[in-house]
């Protein structure tokens, strides 16, 4: 396969040239993001586009580069007393102002076309039942070979760049190995995002925690999660929101970082269950909380449990 050089990163690929538009996915207007389906040498590609956050190191060098029509031509000013409203760009020898990040998935499967559509979406309430007869038989379902990056990332044959902090002094089954998400470039804290991945296979998801060794892992995860976040980013505990989905977005326990400036739907109610909470639910009313416990499920129309929790009895 032919390789790009683009700057100091090597691509598969030339996205101005390769990448062939089909259609628009989906998109974000609060989270200034944009999902679109084309093709990249005959194989699907999905193109992740978001604004990227300004940099505040040279504010004064990129003002001097902004351009205002002044309300001439194409150029629209709302203006309401004291208030004008509008649109600027800037000039071409200042980049950095208009730098999008990008994503590129490549080659895209229909999961992946799935996940960035727009889509109509449902809120169930999942007994333990429904779990045990419905969810649980989804989830024994899924082919190894979809966690198969997250292995890799645990063994350090991929990513070990971006490696925050492994835990290395923890029994296996407690130990942990913290990573940024993709959506954290390192250089806002304010939109810190990290994960905490789990080497214990055996929990995927909040309905496996049950025992003691699992508080246990819990409170390692919390607590010396958020000591290594505050040593190298200076983020305190107290400015972290720490969580877990369910449902989770891959079935291998995993715990997410945030600092609370962060603004995503990451953490929508309907999703998030504050570490926190989940730790005090067990010693308070039992290990077996969650095992127990109904609990909302957020599910897209096309996920192969909706017809199945729209239709329970069939």
């Amino acid at each position: 396969m032919e390789t790009i050089i683009t700057g100091t990163i090597c691509l598969p690929f030339d996205l101005s040239t390769d990448f062939q538009f089909i259609r628009l996915l989906g998109y974000n207007s609060q989270q200034k993001l944009i999902f679109l389906l084309g093709k990249i040498k005959e194989n699907d590609a999905i193109l992740i586009i978001e604004k990227n956050n300004f940099t505040l190191d040279n504010i004064n060098d990129w003002i001097k580069f902004l351009n205002i029509p002044n309300g001439i031509g194409t150029q629209k000013v709302i203006t309401n007393d004291k208030y004008y409203t509008m649109n600027i760009s800037c000039r071409e020898n200042n980049l950095d102002f208009n730098l999008l990040k990008t994503t590129v998935v490549w080659p895209a499967n229909e999961k992946d076309i799935i996940k960035y559509s727009i889509e109509e979406s449902f809120l169930f309430i999942e007994t333990y039942e429904m779990y045990k007869n419905i969810t649980l038989q989804y989830i024994e379902n899924i082919p190894e070979i979809e966690n198969l990056w997250i292995d890799n990332l645990l063994s350090k044959k991929s990513e070990v760049e971006h490696l925050i902090y492994e835990d290395t002094e923890s029994d296996e089954d407690l130990r942990f190995m913290l990573h940024p998400d993709l959506k954290f470039d390192k250089t806002d804290i304010n939109q810190l995002y990290c994960l905490a991945f789990t080497f214990d296979s055996k929990i995927r998801s909040l309905r496996d925690l049950c025992n003691e060794r699992h508080l246990l892992l819990l409170k390692n995860i919390r607590d010396r999660g958020s000591k290594e976040i505050e040593k190298i980013f200076g983020v305190p505990k107290e400015k972290l929101r720490i969580y877990v989905h369910y449902l989770p977005s891959f079935y291998r326990f995993h715990v997410h970082f945030n600092h609370i400036n962060y603004l995503g739907i990451s953490h929508c109610v309907e999703r998030a269950y504050l570490l926190d909470d989940i730790i005090d639910n067990m010693e308070t009313f039992g290990l077996d909380f969650y095992q127990k416990k109904s609990l909302h499920v957020l599910l897209r129309k096309s996920h192969p449990l909706t017809k199945q929790f729209l239709n329970p009895s069939q």
